[in-house]
């Protein structure tokens, strides 16, 4: 093997090497965004869920007081 040739196979082996680096940091960068944006959208369902639930709540109170209040008119 002459040297033109060895440096060849060294040049092919570190741009394969790079080539593979490259790929993994792209690889683990793309699978932690995916479960960044997986967590905030659970963050924010749950958050609107919360807010909903509030209202539906606070819905019943308002319904309950305007009974009672109905009532207690009815009865005086």
């Amino acid at each position: 093997m002459n040297t033109e040739q060895t440096n060849g196979i060294v040049t092919m082996l570190i741009m394969g090497s790079v080539a593979l680096v490259l790929m993994a940091v792209f690889g683990v960068s793309f699978i932690l965004y995916f479960h960044r944006r997986q967590r905030e959208n659970q963050r924010e369902k749950q958050l609107l869920t919360e807010a909903y639930e509030r209202e539906i709540l606070l819905a019943k109170l308002e319904i309950q007081n305007q009974t009672l209040q109905q009532l207690g008119e009815e009865l005086h």
